[in-house]
């Protein structure tokens, strides 16, 4: 068993990083044993899954995770087993990636006390983008114009900028800055920039969003096309993290706590 008092704040930052349904938000004090998944499927990664329970200590503000044995596997629309996961260590699952973009999945879960858990998503069709335009102003930071092409209307985006350590073995989010009125950080007024995050429902074949990051050495932008459950998911973390509430895990599912949410990402190099 696993304590930490700031587990579940961990675990938010862990999906942003990495990797919303919107209706409940789970304190982390006082509730019952709760099974949790968190992970992204991407046609270009292996295949990586947490999965444990989850125990709140009514009497105090920390969780404890209890590793959890089952039997896991992806199945196709057809519900045809692609793979099976391997367990790496106490709540880490892998196997190779076998997903195709534009195919809908399923991960599989039966616990060894024949509790049966179901996660699905939907992995998004590629997409290219491409800067148009780049300005560096006096505060060594850069303007750029970012063109997303992408035939799937609506289209749901989250753009970071992440710099490089010179090895290669590390990597950080850097903070944009943008007024662009057609993010969703602007829109509703929750994620003013800076931010680590930009949150654009694309409504348009070809769409152009204007952000400024800082003039660095070894960054890149990665724009990220994710399933409309998954993009509300990691908004509804990111709102809460900025806020310095409390911090808890969301549903996505009434069976479970957590996301697994399908994806395709571009990556644009912005220096070598």
């Amino acid at each position: 068993m696993i304590r930490s008092k700031k587990l579940i704040s961990f675990i938010l930052l862990l999906i942003l990083a990495g990797a919303c349904s919107t209706e409940e938000t789970i304190s982390p004090v006082g509730k019952a044993i709760r099974p949790v998944i968190l992970g992204e499927a991407n046609p270009a990664d292996s295949i990586n899954i947490k999965l444990f329970m989850v125990q709140n200590t009514p009497s105090s503000n920390i969780s404890s995770v209890i590793p959890l044995k089952a039997e896991v596997k992806i199945l196709t629309s057809g519900g045809k087993t692609l793979t099976k996961l391997r367990k790496k260590d106490s709540i880490f699952w892998h196997a190779p990636n076998h997903l195709i973009a534009g195919e809908k999945y399923t991960l599989d879960i039966l616990t060894d006390d024949n509790n049966h858990i179901i996660a699905q998503t939907s992995i998004p069709e590629p997409f290219h983008a491409s800067i148009e335009n780049t300005l560096v102003t006096e505060n060594n930071r850069i303007n750029l114009s970012v063109r997303i092409a992408d035939k799937d209307i609506p289209g749901y985006f989250i753009v970071k900028c992440v710099k490089k350590s010179p090895t290669q073995s590390s990597q950080k989010t850097l903070f944009i800055e943008s007024q662009d009125t057609q993010t969703d950080n602007y829109i509703y007024n929750e994620l003013p920039t800076p931010t680590q995050y930009l949150f654009l429902r694309k409504k348009e074949k070809q769409q152009v969003i204007k952000l400024n990051i800082p003039a660095e050495d070894n960054c890149y932008l990665q724009i990220k096309k994710v399933d409309p459950l998954y993009y509300k998911y990691l908004y509804a973390c990111e709102v809460q993290h900025s806020n310095n509430d409390i911090p808890g895990l969301l549903i996505a599912n009434s069976s479970f706590l957590g996301i697994w949410g399908g994806c395709n990402t571009f990556s644009i190099p912005l220096s070598e």
